[in-house]
C-alpha cells in the first residue's frame, strides 16, 4: 500500500510540476515577443524624432549607429528626396505606400518569421520620411534558462518533500492495513490488533470489526469440525476391530496379507485423526516436489494395479517440479485422483501418470482407459457424481490446484477414457501463460502403453 500512495503522490506532484513549467515557458514566449516588438518600435520612434529635427545624413548615421537595432543592421531611414540610410529590407512600394497614407504599417516575413515595422515621419505638408525597423524572432528572454533551471530544482525538491510527507502521513494506515492482512491470514481473533491509531480511517476500523467476527465464527466452526472428526474416528473403531478379527481368521495367502496391510494402514490414519483432532496441526512445509510425491505414492498404487491386472505407466520428468503446496495436501490430491480411477473403471483397465515441467508450469496428468467423463463441468462440482460416489475427489483436486493459481482440465485421454490434467505454477517462479508442450501422452497408442507398462 505504501507503493500505491507513493506512486499517486509522485504522479500528482510530477503533473503539477510539468504544468507549472509549461506555463512558465508559454508566458515567457508571449511576453518576450511582445516586449521585443515594443522595444524595437520605440527605437524607431526615437529615430523618427531625430529625423523630424534634422535630415542631415551625418546626424542620421550617428543616431542609427547608437541605436541597438541600428547596430544590428535592423534600422533604416527613407527620406523624401529618395536617400536611404541604414540597412533596408522592405519593398519600396510599401515604403511609398506608408509615405503616401502617412499611416504606420507592420507586416511579417513568412520565410524568416521576422516582422517589419514602417513608421511615417511628417517633416512638412509635402515631405514624409519613413523609418524602417525589422523586429527579430526571439523565443525566450535573457536569463530564461537560469530561471527555468531554478524552477525545475524547486519543483523536484517539492516532489521529494511531498513523497516524504505522504510516507509520514500514511504510515499509520499502512501499518494498520498490514496488521489486518496478517491477522486475516491467520484467522485468529487474538492475532488482530487490539486498537488502531486515531489517524486510521473509519473504513479500516469497520474492516477490523468484520475480521474479528469472521475469526470468531471460524474458530467455532473449527472446534465443531474437530469434535465431529474425533467422534467419527471413534465410531470407526468398532467396524475396524471387526474387520481385523475377520482378517485374522482368513487363510494366510497373498490376498489375506494385502487385506491386513490395508486394515493396518486404515487404523494408522484413524489414530492420526484422533490424535490431531484436539490440537491444531503443526506447520507444514509450503513447498514440495510433485515428482517425488508421485513416485512415492505410485509404489502403493502400482502394487494395487498388479492385483487387479491393470497396465500402468509412470512417466516423470527429470526437471525440478517444486510447487507451493504442502506434501500432505498433494498426497491427498493424488490419492483422490487414483481412487477415482480404481473406483470408476473395472479391473484390467490401464492407466497412466505423467509429470511434465515446462515454462515454469508443472503439469500432472492422470489418464485411464475407462468410459470417460460425460459431463466434465458437472463432475467438478462438489458432491456431484454420476457413478454413485461422493463426488469429492475432483473437487479436492480442483480446490488444491486453484488455491495456488493453477487450473484443472478434464479431457479425453489417448487410452479412450478420461484425462485429468492439473497445472501448477512452479514454486518461486513466475509462470507464463504459455501452455505446456510435451504431451507425450497424446501420441501413445494402446500398444505403446502396453510396451511401456509397469510389469
Amino acid at each position: 500500500m505504501t507503493v500505491v500512495f507513493t506512486r499517486s503522490a509522485l504522479f500528482s506532484s510530477t503533473l503539477t510540476l510539468v504544468t507549472v513549467l509549461l506555463t512558465a515557458v508559454v508566458l515567457d514566449l508571449t511576453c518576450t515577443r511582445r516586449s521585443v516588438g515594443e522595444d524595437y518600435r520605440r527605437q524607431a520612434h526615437l529615430v523618427g524624432a531625430v529625423v523630424l529635427v534634422s535630415t542631415d545624413g551625418a546626424d542620421i548615421g550617428r543616431v542609427l549607429a547608437r541605436a541597438p537595432a541600428g547596430a544590428e543592421g535592423r534600422l533604416a531611414v527613407h527620406l523624401p528626396d529618395g536617400r536611404s540610410f541604414g540597412t533596408s529590407g522592405a519593398p519600396q512600394t510599401q515604403v511609398a505606400e506608408v509615405a503616401g497614407t502617412r499611416r504606420a504599417l507592420a507586416f511579417d516575413d513568412s520565410w524568416s518569421g521576422e516582422s517589419t515595422y514602417l513608421h511615417p515621419v511628417v517633416i512638412s505638408d509635402t515631405e514624409v520620411a519613413v523609418v524602417e525597423v525589422r523586429i527579430p524572432v526571439r523565443w525566450f528572454s535573457s536569463g530564461f534558462g537560469t530561471r527555468f533551471a531554478l524552477l525545475l530544482m524547486a519543483g523536484l525538491a517539492s516532489i521529494a518533500l511531498a513523497l516524504t510527507l505522504v510516507r509520514i502521513r500514511t504510515k499509520p494506515v499502512v501499518d494498520a492495513t498490514g496488521a489486518l492482512a496478517k491477522a486475516a491470514n491467520q484467522l485468529e481473533p487474538d492475532a488482530l490488533p487490539v486498537s488502531l491509531s486515531p489517524r486510521v480511517p473509519e473504513d479500516l476500523r469497520s474492516l477490523r470489526a468484520g475480521l474479528i467476527a469472521i475469526a470468531g465464527r471460524w474458530a467455532n466452526l473449527r472446534t465443531d469440525e474437530r469434535k465431529l472428526i474425533a467422534d467419527l474416528s471413534h465410531r470407526l473403531r468398532t467396524p475396524l476391530t471387526a474387520l481385523r478379527l475377520d482378517a485374522e481368521s482368513l487363510v494366510p495367502d497373498v490376498v489375506s496379507e494385502r487385506i491386513r496391510r490395508s486394515i493396518n494402514a486404515l487404523e494408522t490414519e484413524v489414530d492420526e485423526v484422533i490424535n490431531r483432532s484436539d490440537a491444531p496441526p503443526p506447520p507444514a512445509a509450503t513447498w514440495c516436489d510433485l515428482g517425488a510425491v508421485v513416485r512415492e505414492r505410485m509404489g502403493f498404487w502400482t502394487t494395487l494395479a498388479e492385483n487387479q491386472a491393470r497396465e500402468s505407466l509412470v512417466d516423470l520428468t527429470s526437471s525440478p517440479t517444486e510447487i507451493a503446496l504442502p506434501e500432505k495436501a498433494l498426497r491427498s490430491l493424488f490419492d483422490a485422483l487414483l481412487v477415482n480411477v480404481f473406483h470408476h473403471t473395472p479391473p484390467g483397465t490401464p492407466f497412466a501418470v505423467v509429470v511434465v515441467s515446462h515454462a515454469n508450469w508443472v503439469t500432472l496428468v492422470v489418464d485411464d482407459g475407462g468410459k470417460g467423463i460425460a459431463d466434465p463441468e458437472a463432475a467438478l462440482r462438489r458432491g456431484s457424481s454420476g457413478a454413485g460416489s461422493t463426488g469429492l475427489g475432483l473437487d479436492i483436486a480442483r480446490t488444491c490446484v486453484e488455491e495456488i493459481g493453477g487450473s484443472i482440465h478434464l479431457e479425453q485421454s489417448s487410452l479412450g477414457g478420461a484425462r485429468v490434467r492439473l497445472r501448477f505454477p512452479e514454486a518461486g517462479r513466475r509462470a507464463t501463460s504459455e501452455a505446456p508442450r510435451a504431451w507425450r501422452l497424446g501420441k501413445r497408442t494402446r500398444r505403446e502403453w502396453t510396451d511401456h507398462a509397469v510389469p
